[in-house]
């Protein structure tokens, strides 16, 4: 028996044996979705960068999600977009600010194929208690500049939230007012001693 592979190319599409193929799935490397490592004191924030590692054939749209592993660590503030993206949802922050949706589109084609990495967002985050957290991404779909559906592996940014630095104790402070005091005592009595050398 011989079975016949009947292949017939629509564009970018290949239509296989009566099943729809995409020729750039199985040449191309995946795309890396990636968020930056960061670090912070708790009390304070700190900007991860959510990025594409490269876009083959362009970007024209994407709907993301960030989420932190550990809220008690950590917890989403806010996002903001580049002004690559020229049409833009505002970012929605849901489960006590652990998870952050982010939605672009890129009308006017802004992003090329050439540019890598490709930024998508930035996500503030505020350091709660010392520990790490990651920021895990996910992308429920992220498309190229024809429509189609980009081949992305996430990888999550670790976040390093530390002890603030300790502020001087008030007997630090109380001993360093004595040490000054002193200085200027003798400061003073060389000073009394240098005017009664001249005097006489």
């Amino acid at each position: 028996n011989t079975t016949n592979d009947t292949s017939v190319n629509h564009g970018t599409r290949v239509i296989r044996n009566g099943s729809p193929v995409t020729d750039r799935a199985q040449i191309s490397a995946p795309v890396q979705l990636q968020v930056s490592d960061e670090s912070a004191q708790s009390g304070e924030t700190t900007t991860a960068a959510v990025e594409l590692s490269s876009a083959p054939d362009g970007l024209s749209g994407y709907n993301i999600t960030i989420e932190t592993s550990n809220r008690s660590v950590a917890s989403i503030v806010s996002a903001e977009y580049p002004n690559t993206l020229n049409l833009t949802e505002q970012p929605v922050l849901t489960d006590n600010n652990s998870t952050v949706r982010l939605r672009a589109t890129d009308l006017k084609q802004n992003i090329s194929a050439t540019a890598s990495p490709v930024q998508l967002a930035q996500i503030t985050v505020t350091g709660e208690t010392p520990g790490s957290t990651e920021l895990i991404p996910t992308a429920n779909k992220i498309d190229d500049e024809e429509g189609f559906a980009i081949d992305t592996v996430s990888a999550s940014g670790i976040v390093s939230i530390t002890e603030p630095e300790p502020e001087p104790s008030q007997a630090i402070l109380n001993d360093l007012s004595i040490a000054e005091k002193g200085a200027e005592a003798e400061i003073v009595e060389e000073t009394n001693a240098t005017v009664s050398v001249n005097v006489t």
